[in-house]
């Protein structure tokens, strides 16, 4: 994958969001069996992988802005609270074998490893949460200092790219932060 990414950054991409993968131990397909561990494990393998190349991508290009898109975690969050969502089953699928349930949009999972439509659509919204990045409402007490530190990002995000790859702007623009 980093080759790509280089390929779309020197052609001038400059804002990558990018999703991890699902724990697959967590679906359906893979809980309570023999493989649950084993899926767990190459999930999460392959999201550390990811996080390492997106660090080093962000290190050689700092003008770039890369958002990761936790997968793993809002799915689990779904799991762990599916009341919050409106689901009642998070353990099967809504279609088994021939068989489809009555009422898909109770179901997390379509089949053993896919989501619902709703499910789709509740991630979709954070997807497009996290890649329009919206400006807080004012808080109480912080309000205006993080009004402050947003609409200087914003700013940022608005201004047309200059012409140098390595000026002092780009410089400034936010980079993935996996401590964050």
């Amino acid at each position: 994958m980093p080759r790509q990414w280089d390929t779309l950054a020197d052609a001038g991409a400059r804002n990558f969001l990018v999703v991890n993968s699902p724990d697959l131990g967590s679906t359906p397909a893979f809980r309570g069996t023999a493989n649950q561990a084993l899926m767990t494990a190459l999930s999460q393998g392959f999201n550390t992988a990811l996080e390492s190349q997106l660090n080093t991508l962000a290190g050689a290009k700092p003008q770039l802005d890369i958002e990761l898109f936790q997968l793993d975690d809002a799915l689990q969050s779904l799991i762990a609270n599916p009341t919050g969502s409106g689901f009642t089953n998070v353990d099967q699928p809504c279609l088994s074998g021939s068989t489809v349930c009555v009422d898909p949009s109770i179901y997390l999972f379509w089949d053993d490893l896919h989501p619902t439509t709703r499910t789709h659509d509740i991630l979709a919204q954070q997807l497009y949460n996290v890649a329009h990045d919206p400006v807080p409402a004012p808080m109480p007490f912080l309000g205006g200092l993080a009004a402050l530190g947003w609409s200087r990002r914003l700013r940022l995000r608005l201004q047309p790219e200059p012409s140098g790859a390595g000026s002092a702007a780009n410089n400034n623009r936010p980079k993935l932060n996996p401590a964050a």
